[in-house]
């Protein structure tokens, strides 16, 4: 059983990715390796990239029908009754009244 050692070059071209992201899955404990030395030399085999697609493939879920959705709307979270404080606005007039009735529906 002789297993093909490959460098982060190597297995970065493999997955399509980056040699930064090769060594960032590997510290992540996402992808397998095989240390070489005390120095951080990483070596893959095949089956440490296939193990590694195979975690992270996200399988396809049914498609959602977004036009027979139904919206739901919640009612104001603080509960009661809104203050006129609660629109912002100081003074009175007619402009004041109209945020004021904008800002309670």
């Amino acid at each position: 059983m002789e297993a093909t050692l490959l460098t982060p070059e190597q297995a970065a071209e493999f997955l399509q990715t980056t040699v930064k992201g090769v060594h960032r899955a590997c510290k992540q404990r996402r992808l397998a390796y095989v240390a070489i030395d005390g120095r951080g030399t990483r070596r893959f085999t095949m089956e440490h990239l296939e193990a590694f697609i195979a975690a992270q493939t996200v399988e396809a879920t049914a498609m959602v029908d977004t036009k027979a959705s139904v919206s739901v709307s919640s009612q104001w979270k603080g509960g009661g009754k809104r203050t006129k404080k609660s629109s912002g606005v100081k003074g009175k007039g007619p402009l004041t009244e109209e945020i004021r009735s904008l800002c309670r529906s």
